[in-house]
């Protein structure tokens, strides 16, 4: 059994139905809270199931993404960053608003949880967060 909790939410999951009912009938009488029955939506991760297991998304949050960066029109592409390209630091002009930039980034980090095949553009693009330049 696993139990997950953040703040005021909780997440209880395993392979034993029968212990997992048993401990979720116990939870009532040690606290006050309210039994939300499948799991479909946690932290912006939309969770799906079907014969074949569980399926994990970040469909809204990356359509909210894509809006906020007003790149909701753009199209696709195969790798997510110029192959070749280096991304040396002192390169291109020091941008205007830093903090827009960082803000992105950091989105961009939370969605690696369900896009692991980004995970190495956004941590070298993460390495420029100090100082970044309009090549980043």
């Amino acid at each position: 059994m696993f139990v997950l909790i953040y703040v005021d939410n909780i997440i209880i999951t395993g392979n034993d139905p029968n212990s997992l009912q048993k401990f979720v009938n116990k939870l009532p009488s040690l606290f006050a809270l309210k039994d939300m029955g499948d799991l479909h939506n946690f932290l912006g991760i939309e969770v799906t199931r079907n014969e074949t297991g569980v399926y994990l998304t970040q469909t809204r949050y990356i359509e909210e993404l894509l809006q906020k960066t007003e790149m909701l029109n753009t199209r696709p592409c195969p790798t997510p960053a110029v192959v070749g390209n280096k991304l040396i630091g002192l390169d291109g002009e020091l941008m205007t608003n830093p903090t827009h930039y960082r803000s992105i980034i950091g989105a961009l980090q939370y969605l690696t949880h369900t896009r692991p095949d980004i995970a190495f553009i956004i941590n070298k693009l993460s390495q420029s967060l100090k100082a970044p330049t309009t090549i980043h």
